[in-house]
């Protein structure tokens, strides 16, 4: 028999998703302060994505990850970086507003990122333990 992995996902965007709860109509509706919707998605990210997938490869914060992607930016170029583990949403971002949405499924990570000049995304970035720190 085999096992259904549960897939867990997480967004990070660089719009303020904050809302406020209108009590007389029962409706939520942007609001015009942000409360920190951002640090938020981090930990998020960190909490929900990250430590549970650093235990899944036998990992800590500040194990080496390597980061690969086929396509990225108007110009669809590859790229590679290896970064401390807790550095992972910074290694994505993007000097510009930009959404980045990662998937967990078991032990695998992948993230898509979207932007100005990626429409309609990002090849996959995928992530995995450098070399130098896998066992």
């Amino acid at each position: 028999m085999s096992e259904t992995l549960k897939t867990t996902y997480a967004e990070i965007t660089t719009d303020c998703i904050c809302e406020i709860y209108i009590e007389s109509n029962g409706e939520s509706m942007p609001s015009e302060t942000c409360y920190g919707c951002y640090d938020e998605s981090i930990t998020d990210l960190h909490d929900n994505i990250l430590s549970p997938w650093l235990n899944a490869i036998g990992a800590e914060w500040d194990s080496n990850i390597r980061i690969e992607c086929s396509s990225m930016g108007w110009q669809g170029r590859a790229g590679a970086t290896t970064v401390p583990a807790r550095k992972i949403d910074e290694a994505l971002a993007i000097n510009g507003e930009y959404r980045l949405n990662f998937a967990l499924e078991g032990n695998r990570l992948c993230a898509i990122r979207y932007s100005h000049d990626e429409p309609t995304g990002t090849g996959t970035f995928r992530f995995w333990l450098a070399p130098d720190d896998a066992e």
